[in-house]
């Protein structure tokens, strides 16, 4: 799947995710500082200090280490459970548990598709047309960061 959409709202924000055909779109609520660096992640855009997500991009790069894949694969009591997988220097694979909005980040920091499992699709996925109407909010300054969200 891939990020569509950062909506903003009074809690966070709302990441949508959609597979190839958008024929299903995942929703995956956020808090505000995670939705903005999803935001600014999805938009190519960097904060003008280095985020929580770009420090980390820093120390795996550093340390020779790559994000190989990133996983939805459960939904405990609605909350997105997710992996990380790296790839260190001499091939070898670590799996690491983490949130689902720390996930999203880091795959779109490397390019990567989030994959999410079939029952995760089947338990929380909803058709495009079944999404809520959210009314339009003003466009953003595109100059200005702080207001990516």
């Amino acid at each position: 799947m891939i990020v569509q959409a950062v909506i903003p709202t009074p809690m966070g924000a709302v990441v949508l995710l959609s597979d190839a055909e958008r024929a299903s779109v995942l929703q995956v609520a956020v808090g505000h500082t995670e939705g903005l660096t999803i935001a600014l992640r999805h938009a190519r855009r960097a904060f003008e200090r280095p985020l929580t997500h770009d420090l980390l991009d820093e120390v795996l790069s550093r340390s020779g280490a790559t994000v190989v894949q990133v996983r939805i694969d459960d939904l405990v009591q609605e909350t997105f459970v997710a992996r990380v997988t790296l790839q260190a220097r001499k091939r070898k694979e670590h799996v690491i548990d983490a949130r689902a909005s720390d996930s999203i980040a880091l795959a779109l920091g490397h390019d990567l598709p989030v994959f999410v499992s079939q029952k995760v699709i089947e338990e929380a996925a909803v058709a495009p047309e079944d999404l809520p109407t959210v009314s339009p909010e003003p466009e953003p300054d595109r100059d200005d960061p702080h207001e990516a969200l």
